[in-house]
């Protein structure tokens, strides 16, 4: 439909545009083109005709208040302007992206991947169209939050403005994210429907079965519970007389399905995250981490493999083999592992650069960490007896030590020498000259040296064969090399409609593309690559637009605008990502030297996988809590122990009289109050011990006159985002009326 014309408007319209009577064919079709360019120009020229206008009235403005101001009023006025106007441009720019972005995503037309491939269904649980369209992105699919998470923002702000040396620009960044937060007043845009909101209310509430990822190709499995827990008792009896029940507090287990295998059996994953050696394993990892990788045997990833293969030749005669090591962490012998690193720890000459510690105390910890093997699984407590700790950081880099000295002695011990042998963790590629006949006699070899260390071997098939995401293809001379996908890849990777921000998703495609360039050899394979990767992308959501610059290549040789334009020391905080707003807070930290990264945790995954173990709330560590007094009032503290361990703490307290050691004891003590220690609550979790006071603060600023007080101060600033937020997130547990902060 054309604009609204004044009189004056529609003299300009030209008369070709006045077609009274049906005209058809190419006629109609130049005609129709003609009045197109037509309209194009006219709507130009009455643009063209305001702008002059404009400036004309502008400059009348400019005029009138030089000569009505002194020249410093005329200069705060025009800055004042400026402002305002850099302002609402700044918004109007952000709603024409937003019109412009939901108009591609709602004009889009995308062929989704096959929910077939991506979605298995081994429950007996028949799923919704609904339930396998939300499945069908992915449990990485990141969900839009419902509010602005104005707290979490209103944090990570203060505990980046206490790390600014000026305080000056400290206070500055204060205001002008608060400004920020203050101007955002819509809601954040729902990236799914309400069809697709019910169905995973649905899949959330339902208790009988199992939502976990595929072990390899990111599909998502759905299983009955029964059908879990039995595939667990499986994993655990394939263990024999090496798994043993014991009871104490270790990490725990749960599995994996391994869709490409026969009857569907789990991969065992232990979690060992804030476990008893965790921390001591992180600790310990870098003082061992450079003792490996002194070989040429090993390869940290597929660029130093592609490397190798650019010079490699390859001769007819040659055979290509891989061998295998199976179930490699639990089988490496922890023993002769830690004479290894010993022997190691003694010849390394840089070792007291990374710590002070006695090799024997070096040792003494280790052996804990990789002999702490135990685990849980539902309320049954077992224990690894034999190999690495599964789960724990060490177990990788113990295992490649092991195995640099293994195929040490393997190669020397053997007269036929391998013309190369290249590993990654358990699985190697190999390029053996001495005709295929006697590959088995080597393999027998491999597995004759340690009982625990098993081999399996697949050679070239059709003159090819797969290491990494490398398909080598066996020609005279250089091989060729493509990429290799397994029969398990489902194409799936971050959708497009996620709650990511626009890099993350642009660097999913430009990662993609990078890796066909660099892994093939040949211009016709890469092109072809290239339009495969294209097609899996739009599946997935990708707008033209986005391949197109992803495709693109970039020059690395320009340099980087700068960013930081108030500070030389950047200052990293972390935000929960909003689209946006997300965006317009990275803005203000680049002035102030503040590099500013996104996180999203509400995924599908999040929401659906279940796979730990249940923890009573009273066990929760890291969290803010409440302990309500006969009187009325509270007590607001932070912990980052249990809380059941903190409240034993308080409760021993008031039993002994120290009253100087805690408010909450003195409280009950100088006005003989009794203490409800079982209504004691978790308000809040926070992980970050800087973040958790604030925190903790936060909702004793809100609370009706708290018995604790505060250890950390809370600016003025960020009052009105405290009293609304927090009583939004926790209405029953704080007051509704309060002082603001101090």
């Amino acid at each position: 439909m054309g604009p609204n014309y004044t009189k004056r408007d529609r003299n300009l319209v030209p008369k070709g545009l006045r077609i009274k009577l049906p005209i058809r064919g190419r006629r109609a079709d130049r005609i129709s083109n003609r009045a197109s360019q037509a309209l194009i120009r006219e709507r130009l020229n009455y643009h063209r005709f305001n702008k002059a206008n404009l400036i004309q009235t502008c400059e009348n403005i400019r005029t009138s208040l030089r000569s009505r101001t002194t020249a410093e009023d005329y200069e705060s006025i025009v800055e004042a302007v400026k402002r305002s106007y850099e302002r609402t441009n700044e918004q109007q720019k952000e709603t024409q992206r937003r019109k412009m972005e939901k108009l591609m995503r709602d004009s889009k037309k995308y062929t989704p991947l096959e929910h077939t491939r991506t979605v298995i269904n081994l429950s007996s649980k028949t799923l919704s169209d609904d339930q396998k369209y939300l499945l069908n992105k992915g449990l990485k699919f990141s969900i839009a939050p419902k509010n602005v998470p104005k707290i979490e923002v209103m944090l990570a702000a203060e505990e980046t403005a206490q790390r600014i040396q000026d305080l000056e620009k400290a206070e500055e960044y204060r205001w002008k994210i608060r400004t920020a937060l203050d101007s955002t007043t819509k809601q954040p845009e729902s990236n799914i429907n309400r069809a697709e909101q019910k169905a995973l209310k649905e899949l959330k509430s339902d208790p009988t079965i199992k939502i976990l990822p595929a072990d390899k190709g990111n599909a998502t499995v759905i299983m009955d519970v029964d059908q879990y827990n039995e595939k667990i008792k499986e994993v655990l009896e394939a263990g024999e007389s090496r798994l043993t029940p014991h009871y104490s507090k270790p990490p725990h287990l749960y599995g994996l399905p391994k869709i490409h295998k026969e009857n569907i059996p789990l991969r065992p994953i232990v979690s060992s995250r804030n476990s008893p050696c965790h921390s001591l394993a992180k600790f310990l990892l870098k003082i061992i981490s450079p003792l490996r990788g002194h070989t040429t045997a090993m390869v940290k990833n597929t660029e130093p493999f592609i490397e190798t293969m650019r010079t490699q030749e390859i001769l007819n005669q040659d055979t290509m083999v891989s061998f295998d090591v199976s179930s490699l962490f639990t089988n490496v012998p922890t023993d002769q592992t830690l004479e290894i690193v010993r022997k190691k720890l003694e010849e390394d000459q840089t070792l007291a650069e990374r710590t002070t510690l006695s090799i024997n105390a070096i040792m003494d910890m280790l052996s804990v960490c990789i002999k702490t093997t135990y685990f849980q699984v539902d309320n049954i407590f077992y224990q690894q007896e034999f190999g690495m700790a599964m789960g724990s950081p060490l177990s990788p880099v113990l295992a490649d030590i092991y195995m640099e000295d293994f195929e040490g002695r393997a190669l020397d011990q053997y007269v036929l020498k391998p013309k190369l042998w290249r590993r990654y963790v358990d699985d190697t590629f190999v390029i053996w000259p001495h005709g295929k006949e006697t590959i088995t006699g080597f393999l027998e070899h491999l597995n004759n040296i340690e009982e625990s260390i098993k081999f399996t071997m697949e050679i070239e098939e059709n003159e090819q064969l797969p290491f990494l995401d490398v398909l080598v293809h066996k020609q005279e001379g250089i091989p060729r090399t493509t990429i290799y996908r397994k029969p398990t890849n489902t194409g799936q990777y971050l959708h497009f409609e996620s709650n990511h921000n626009l890099n993350t998703k642009l660097g999913v495609a430009r990662c993609l593309y990078d890796r066909a360039t660099q892994v093939c050899s040949s211009l016709n394979d890469k092109n072809e690559e290239f339009d495969k990767i294209t097609e899996i992308l739009e599946k997935n959501g990708y707008p033209k637009r986005i391949l197109e610059i992803a495709r693109t290549p970039r020059d690395n040789t320009e340099p980087r605008p700068e960013t930081q334009t108030e500070s030389t020391e950047t200052i990293t905080t972390v935000i929960p990502y909003v689209r946006g707003l997300s965006e317009k807070l990275r803005r203000i930290g680049n002035r102030y030297g503040v590099r500013t990264a996104f996180q999203t945790k509400n995924t599908v995954r999040a929401n659906l996988t279940k796979v730990k173990p249940d923890n009573e709330n009273q066990r929760t560590k890291n969290c803010i809590y409440e302990i309500p007094c006969e009187c009325g009032r509270s007590y607001i503290g932070e912990t980052k122990r249990p809380l059941d361990t903190r409240v034993k703490e308080h409760q021993k307290l008031a039993r002994l009289g120290e009253t100087e050691k805690s408010r909450l004891v003195q409280h009950a003590w100088d006005e003989e109050h009794r203490i409800k220690w079982d209504e004691a609550s978790i308000i809040s979790k926070e992980e970050r011990s800087k973040r958790r006071k604030l925190k903790e603060a936060a909702f004793m600023a809100i609370t009706p006159n708290p018995i604790s007080m505060q250890s950390l101060e809370i600016k003025e600033v960020w009052a009105p985002i405290i009293r609304s937020d927090l009583r939004k997130l926790n209405p029953v547990q704080v007051g509704s009326t309060s002082t603001p902060p101090s």
